[in-house]
C-alpha cells in the first residue's frame, strides 16, 4: 500500500506540465503554417520552433521533436549556445512525455551543460532543478540529489533564495527516500528557515510540514508525524488547494495503516478519493481504490476487498496505467489465494505477471510468482484442468515458479521477498512428502525471519537516535516556541506511549508466529526423520522382498531341472553314442588339420632354411666383392698415389675412406656397436642412418631397460633393420615409425609405415617373402610372437615379448 501511494505522489510530476520555458496559448496548426512560412533559417525562426516545441510536447510529441530537431540544427549551423541549449532541453522535455524518460533526460542534460559551460547561472538553476524532479518521477533517487546539488550551486551564485528553497525542499524528499534521515533533516530546516526569512509561501510550508510528517513517520514517531500533517492540512483548506488536501489525506491514512488503526485509515481514503474523483483524476481515483481494498483484505473481510480491488481495476485498464494496474490485479489474486479460489486468482496472477515482465518491476514479479507457485500447489485437481494443468505437473511447475522467485529475492537482495518464498516452498515439499526438502526450506524462512527481525531492532535504534536529532531541532520552530517544557514532556510520553503500545501488540504476534514456527519446524523434523527411517526400512523390504523372488526363481529351477533330469536321462545313452561319434570325428578332422599344419611348417621350415643358406652365400659373394672391388681397388690406389708422391692430407682422405668401406661391410656383417652402446642407442643410430641416406622420414620412440638377452636384442635389431629395409624397398613408404613400449618385464615393438600395402597371406605362401618369414622366425627364436597387418593406409609390423 505504502509503495502505491508513493507512485501517485510522484505521478503527478509526469501528467502536470513541466514550466520548462514560457508558454502561450496558440493554436498548434497556424503557429506550424507560420513557421513554414517564414523564409530565413535564422535565430527567430529557432526561437519559433522552440517555442511551437514547448506548447505542444504535452499533446503531440513526435511534432514537437521534430521542431526542436530543425531549431537545434539551425542554432548549431549559427554557433547560438544558448539558443541550442534551449532546443536540448525542450527536445528533452518531449522524449520525456513520450515516454522515453532517459532518453530526454540525456538530451536535456545536454542543454543544461552548455548553460553551465557560459556559466548562465540564472538558466542553469531551474533547468538542474527540473531534470532533479524528472529523476524522481522515474524513482532514480541518486542522480536526483546529483542535480539538485547542482541547482543549489547555480543559485547560491544568483542569491536566488526562492530557488534554493525549492532545492532544499526537493532534496529533504530526495534523502528520505534515500533513507538519509539525517541529510533530510538539515534540508529541511533550510528549506523552513528560508520559507520564513522570505514570504511564508503557503504552499511551500505545507510541503515542508509535509516532509516534517514523512521523517516522523519513518522514526515512528506517529503521533508528531499526524501532528504535521494535520497542520499542512489546515494551511491546505485555508489556501484552497485541494490537490495538496488529497496528498495529505493519503499520508494521513497511511500513518493511521501502520498504526492499524484500519477505520480511521479508511476514512482519510475516502475524502481523498472524493477530491479526485471531482478533480476527474482516474489515475488516483484508482490507486485509493486499491488502497482501500488492500485494508479490507487486512481486515480478512474479502468479498469488500474484492468490491474495491475491482473498482480499481475498471478505472485502470481503460487509461492503460500499467504499474497501478499490476499491483491491483496481484492483490485480486492474493485474496483470491485466501478465498482458496485458486483457478480465478491463477488468471489474475497470469495478467500481472505479463504487466511486471514488460515494466521490468523485480520484485512486483518475484511476489507474483511465489503466489502463482502456491496456487498450483493448494489449487484441488478439478480447478487444476480448469488453468489447463496436469495434476502431475503440479510440484514441478509449483516449484520452478517459487525457485524463480527466490532467484529474483536473491539477485535484488529483497529478503522479505526471499523469506515469503523459502516459507511457500517448503509447504510444496511438504505436501508431496519431502520432509528432508521442506525441513531445508523452513529452516531458511526462519533464519531469515530472524535476521530481519535483527534488522529491525538495529533499525529501531537508528530511529531513536534520529528522534534525538528532531527533538533538538523542534525547539527552534515557531511554532513550537509557544509551547511549555511540560506541554512537550507530555506529548512526548503520550508518543512513548502509543509507540509501546504498538510495539507490544506486534511483539505478541510475533512471539505467537515465532512459536507456531517452531513448533511447524519441529513437526519437520520429526517428520523428515521419519522419512529417512522409512525409506532405510522401504531399501531393506525391497531387498528381502527381492532375495525372496530370487529364492523362489532358484526353488523353481531347481524343481523344473529336476523334473526334466528324469527326462534327460533317457536320451543320455543315445546322446552319449552320439557325442563319441561326434568327438572321435572332430578329434580325426583335429588330427588331420595339425598334420596339414605340421607339414605346411615343415615346408615352410625347409624353405626358410633353403633361402637361408642361399642369402648366406649371397652375402659371402657380396662381401668378396666388396673387398675385391672396394677395398682392394682403394689399396691398389694408395700404392699407386704413394708412389706419385701424393701429399699427406690426400693419403690420409684415401686410408680414411677404405677403413669407412670396411667398416661398412662390418656392418653388414653384424651391428658391432650394438654390444658396445646397447640396443637403444643402436636402433636410434639405425633410424637416423636410414633418413640420412634415404628419401623416407623415420621416426621413434623407445624406452627400454635392457631386460632382454645379447642375442635376443640382436634378433630385435635384425627385425627392425628388416621391418625399414621393407619399408624403403617395397612399401615406398614416405614416413615410418619405430615405437618400442616396455611394461614390467613384457617388452611390444611396433613399426609401421604409411606405404602400399600388400597381401600378407599371399606374399608368406609365395615362397619369395624370406625378409617377412625372417622377421616372424626371429621373433619365435626369442619367445615372442610377430604379427604383420598390411593395408590401404600401409603396413604395421607388432612384436610382443612376454
Amino acid at each position: 500500500m505504502i509503495r502505491l501511494f508513493r507512485i501517485i505522489c510522484i505521478y503527478w510530476l509526469i501528467v502536470n506540465p513541466l514550466n520548462l520555458l514560457a508558454q502561450a496559448n496558440v493554436n498548434f496548426d497556424s503557429l506550424q503554417a507560420m513557421i513554414d512560412r517564414y523564409p530565413v533559417e535564422d535565430t527567430v525562426k529557432a526561437r519559433m520552433l522552440i517555442n511551437f516545441a514547448n506548447d505542444i510536447r504535452k499533446t503531440d510529441q513526435t511534432k514537437g521533436i521534430s521542431a526542436a530537431d530543425q531549431a537545434i540544427s539551425i542554432a548549431k549551423r549559427l554557433n547560438q549556445p544558448m539558443l541550442l541549449a534551449d532546443a536540448f532541453v525542450v527536445k528533452g522535455a518531449n522524449l520525456f512525455n513520450q515516454q522515453k524518460e532517459l532518453d530526454g533526460l540525456a538530451v536535456m542534460e545536454q542543454g543544461l551543460q552548455l548553460y553551465e559551460d557560459s556559466e548562465n547561472a540564472a538558466l542553469a538553476a531551474p533547468i538542474a532543478l527540473k531534470i532533479g524532479v524528472l529523476y524522481e518521477a522515474i524513482f532514480i533517487y541518486d542522480k536526483e540529489k546529483l542535480f539538485y546539488l547542482r541547482a543549489e550551486k547555480h543559485y547560491k551564485k544568483t542569491g536566488n533564495k526562492r530557488g534554493l528553497e525549492n532545492v532544499y525542499h526537493g532534496l529533504t524528499s530526495c534523502c528520505i527516500n534515500l533513507k538519509e534521515n539525517t541529510e533530510a533533516l538539515r534540508y529541511l530546516d533550510q528549506a523552513l528557515s528560508l520559507c520564513q526569512t522570505l514570504d511564508h509561501n503557503t504552499e511551500i510550508l505545507i510541503g515542508i510540514y509535509q516532509n516534517y510528517g514523512l521523517l516522523y513517520t519513518n522514526t515512528s514517531n506517529f503521533n508528531k508525524a499526524l501532528e504535521y500533517n494535520q497542520k499542512a492540512l489546515e494551511l491546505s483548506k485555508k489556501s484552497g488547494n485541494i490537490n495538496s488536501q488529497a496528498d495529505l489525506y493519503m499520508n494521513i491514512s497511511g500513518i493511521y495503516y501502520q498504526l492499524k488503526d484500519y477505520q480511521k485509515s479508511l476514512e482519510y481514503d475516502h475524502k481523498a478519493l472524493g477530491i479526485y474523483e471531482k478533480l476527474q483524476l482516474p489515475m488516483y481515483a484508482g490507486g485509493v481504490y486499491v488502497n482501500i481494498g488492500t485494508k479490507y483484505r487486512d481486515m480478512a473481510d474479502y468479498p469488500k476487498a474484492l468490491e474495491y480491488f475491482q473498482k480499481g481495476r475498471s478505472i485502470l485498464e481503460p487509461i492503460h496505467a500499467q504499474q497501478f494496474l499490476e499491483i491491483c490485479l496481484l492483490n485480486i489474486g492474493v485474496v483470491l489465494v485466501d478465498m482458496k479460489e485458486y483457478d480465478q486468482a491463477y488468471k489474475y496472477l497470469t495478467d500481472a505477471t505479463q504487466i511486471a515482465e514488460s515494466t521490468g518491476s523485480a520484485n512486483d514479479l518475484g511476489y507474483i510468482k511465489v503466489n502463482l507457485g502456491n496456487v498450483i500447489n493448494k489449487a484441488s485437481d478439478e480447478q487444476l484442468s480448469k488453468i489447463n494443468i496436469e495434476p502431475k505437473e503440479r510440484k514441478a511447475l509449483a516449484e520452478k515458479m517459487v525457485l524463480e522467485a527466490v532467484a529474483i529475492a536473491k539477485n535484488t537482495g529483497a529478503l522479505n521477498l526471499l523469506q515469503e518464498a523459502q516459507k511457500v516452498l517448503s509447504e510444496i515439499y511438504e505436501k508431496n512428502g519431502d520432509y528432508v526438502k521442506a525441513l531445508s526450506a523452513f529452516q531458511s524462512y526462519v533464519d531469515i525471519r530472524d535476521s530481519i527481525s535483527g534488522e529491525d531492532i538495529r533499525q529501531e535504534i537508528t530511529r531513536k537516535e534520529i528522534q534525538y536529532e528532531f527533538d533538538k531541532k523542534e525547539a527552534n520552530l515557531k511554532f513550537e516556541q509557544q509551547l511549555t517544557q511540560a506541554q512537550l514532556e507530555k506529548q512526548k510520553i503520550r508518543s512513548l506511549q502509543q509507540q509501546q503500545s504498538l510495539q507490544l501488540k506486534e511483539q505478541a504476534l510475533a512471539l505467537s508466529n515465532k512459536e507456531k514456527d517452531v513448533q511447524h519446524l519441529a513437526f519437520l523434523k520429526e517428520q523428515a526423520e521419519k522419512q529417512k527411517k522409512e525409506q532405510q526400512l522401504n531399501l531393506i523390504e525391497k531387498d528381502r522382498q527381492l532375495e525372496e523372488v530370487q529364492l523362489g526363481s532358484l526353488l523353481q529351477e531347481k524343481a523344473l531341472q529336476l523334473k526334466t533330469l528324469a527326462e534327460k536321462n533317457a536320451l543320455i545313452g543315445l546322446l552319449i553314442a552320439g557325442i563319441l561319434a561326434i568327438l572321435l570325428a572332430f578329434a580325426a578332422f583335429y588330427w588331420w588339420v595339425q598334420q596339414k599344419q605340421v607339414k605346411k611348417e615343415a615346408a615352410t621350415q625347409t624353405q626358410f632354411t633353403w633361402q637361408l643358406l642361399e642369402n648366406i652365400e649371397d652375402d659371402r659373394s657380396r662381401i668378396a666383392i666388396d673387398l675385391h672391388d672396394s677395398v682392394s681397388h682403394d689399396l691398389l690406389l694408395l700404392k699407386q698415389s704413394i708412389r706419385k708422391e701424393f701429399t699427406g692430407s690426400e693419403v690420409d682422405d684415401k686410408i680414411d675412406g677404405i677403413i669407412n668401406g670396411i667398416r661398412h661391410i662390418s656392418r653388414n656383417l653384424h651391428p658391432v656397436m650394438l654390444d658396445k652402446i646397447g640396443l637403444r642407442l643402436s636402433l636410434e643410430t639405425l633410424c637416423e642412418q636410414f633418413m640420412q641416406h634415404e628419401t623416407m622420414y623415420v621416426s621413434h620412440q623407445i624406452e627400454y631397460q635392457n631386460t632382454l638377452s645379447k642375442s635376443a636384442e640382436l634378433q630385435l635389431f635384425r627385425i627392425v633393420q628388416e621391418g625399414l629395409t621393407n619399408a624403403l624397398k617395397y612399401s615406398k613408404a614416405e614416413a615410418v615409425k619405430v615405437e618400442i613400449k616396455q611394461s614390467g618385464n613384457a617388452l611390444r615393438l611396433d613399426i609401421q609405415d604409411n606405404g602400399n600395402g600388400f597381401d600378407v597371406e599371399k606374399a608368406l605362401d609365395s615362397g619369395k617373402a624370406f625378409g617377412l618369414h625372417s622377421i616372424l622366425q626371429r621373433a619365435k627364436a626369442i619367445g615372442g610372437n610377430a604379427e604383420i597387418r598390411s593395408g590401404k593406409d600401409g603396413t604395421t609390423i607388432v612384436v610382443s615379448i612376454p
